[in-house]
C-alpha cells in the first residue's frame, strides 16, 4: 500500500501549461515545454508532457485557472519525472516555489471554491 505523501487535496482538471525550464542540468540554454496539468493544490502541480524536464530542475509555469481569466505565473521546482509510455510521454510533478500573495489567493480561491 503506497503512502500519500501530499499536504493538501488536489483538485483534478485539465489545464494548457507553459514551463520555461531555466536550469537544465543538461544544457545552459532556457527552453519552453508545452504540457498539460492533470491536477493541482496550492503548493504544486502534476504535469503530462511528451518532454522530460530534469527532476531538481528549476521552472518557471503559467497556465490559466481553468472557467477564469486568470494567469497564473510563478517559480517552480521539478521534484519528480517518470516515462509513462513508449511514445515519450512522461508525468512530472512541479512544486510551486515563492508564490506571491496574489497567486497564491487566486489558487487557494479556484481550488476550494464551491461548485
Amino acid at each position: 500500500m503506497v503512502t500519500e505523501k501530499r499536504k493538501r487535496k488536489r483538485k483534478q482538471e485539465i489545464n494548457e501549461v507553459r514551463l520555461i525550464v531555466l536550469n537544465d542540468a543538461q544544457s545552459r540554454e532556457q527552453k519552453a515545454v508545452r504540457a498539460l496539468a492533470l491536477d493541482m493544490t496550492v503548493d504544486g502541480v502534476k504535469l503530462i508532457a511528451k518532454e522530460m524536464v530534469p527532476e531538481n530542475s528549476s521552472v518557471k509555469i503559467e497556465f490559466l485557472l481553468q472557467g477564469t481569466q486568470k494567469r497564473v505565473l510563478t517559480d517552480g521546482k521539478v521534484r519528480w519525472a517518470k516515462s509513462v509510455d513508449h511514445d515519450g510521454k512522461c508525468e512530472m510533478g512541479i512544486e510551486f516555489i515563492d508564490v506571491g500573495p496574489d497567486t497564491f489567493y487566486s489558487l487557494l480561491g479556484h481550488l476550494y471554491k464551491k461548485t
